[in-house]
């Protein structure tokens, strides 16, 4: 039984959302293990465009904040099918072999049919899966 591509793509994009639900469940434990000792701790992230001090947090929050983005992209994340000639092959080795004849009718003849072939594989067709960034 051959296993379809989409499904795949559905099932690693279950086990990202599962890591990401795992990692905010984990760090909030961490948050409570850590604030509950009364330690001090904190972070700050800095940038051209923009600095982030966080004081007074656990580790925890950086791991449940690492989770969120997970989340957030798998969700902005798409996944686009597009559709390719199952015929697609066939017809460019049968151009290859068509370009090794000689100049005539044959030849003419059999680079119409090339291109009715090109023109009417979009209708037997298989899928291809890639994934692409929402923007």
């Amino acid at each position: 039984m051959p296993v379809d591509m989409e499904m795949l793509r559905m099932v690693e994009r279950i086990i990202i959302a599962f890591g990401g639900i795992l990692s905010i469940v984990l760090g909030y434990r961490l948050f409570m293990v850590v604030s509950a000792n009364n330690s001090v701790s904190g972070g700050n992230f800095k940038s051209a465009l923009f600095n982030i001090t966080l004081s007074k947090v656990a580790p925890g929050v950086f791991f449940a904040l690492f989770g969120a983005y997970i989340l957030a992209t798998g969700i902005n994340t798409q996944i686009s099918t597009k559709r390719a000639p199952a015929t697609a092959p066939l017809v460019a080795l049968l151009k290859k072999q068509v370009d090794t004849l000689k100049d005539g009718d044959t030849k003419d003849t059999l680079n119409a049919i090339a291109k009715q072939l090109e023109s009417s594989a979009g209708s037997n067709s298989e899928p291809l899966i890639e994934s692409r960034s929402a923007q």
